[in-house]
């Protein structure tokens, strides 16, 4: 089954078979339906609607909303990545491409000092941790003193 659809196709799908019977012909689960329908303001049947089909019942059914941004009119289902604005392609790619960089710059620093299973092999280049020493307040914060006495 293709997984490119108009709101008003997909409308349709949803309210003639199950959300679960649909997401399973997508190959997706049928929460992650649901949420596309929602992304697209596609409403989608209630609790106990098919219960009510079934039972030869009638059933109310949401009329599909009118929206007014062109960009939700074609409706992608799983694996398809939507169209992105190209200057924010060109950031990513350059974001990608400066964190790549600076990853080999440390490997290569780092190499020097480390032996093929990653294990250091000499005295190490950091500097050594100095020693934290806590002393004793003289004059404690007001807020404190009643919580603190001698």
């Amino acid at each position: 089954m293709h997984r490119t659809f108009t709101r008003q196709q997909l409308y349709d799908l949803v309210w003639s078979t199950s959300i679960v019977t649909l997401a399973e012909s997508f190959d997706i689960s049928d929460r992650g339906l649901a949420k596309t329908c929602a992304r697209y303001q596609i409403p989608v049947p209630g609790r106990g609607y098919w219960a009510k089909i079934e039972a030869g019942q009638s059933a109310p059914k949401t009329p599909l909303w009118k929206i007014y941004n062109p960009t939700l009119e074609i409706v992608h289902i799983g694996g398809h990545k939507p169209a992105i604005n190209p200057y924010v392609a060109f950031a990513i790619e350059a974001a990608a491409g400066t964190v790549r960089k600076s990853k080999e710059e440390r490997q290569a620093t780092a190499a020097p000092n480390q032996t093929t299973d990653g294990a250091e092999k000499g005295p190490s280049s950091r500097a050594p941790k100095a020693k934290v020493v806590f002393e004793l307040v003289k004059r404690p914060y007001k807020a404190v003193t009643g919580l603190w006495q001698r």
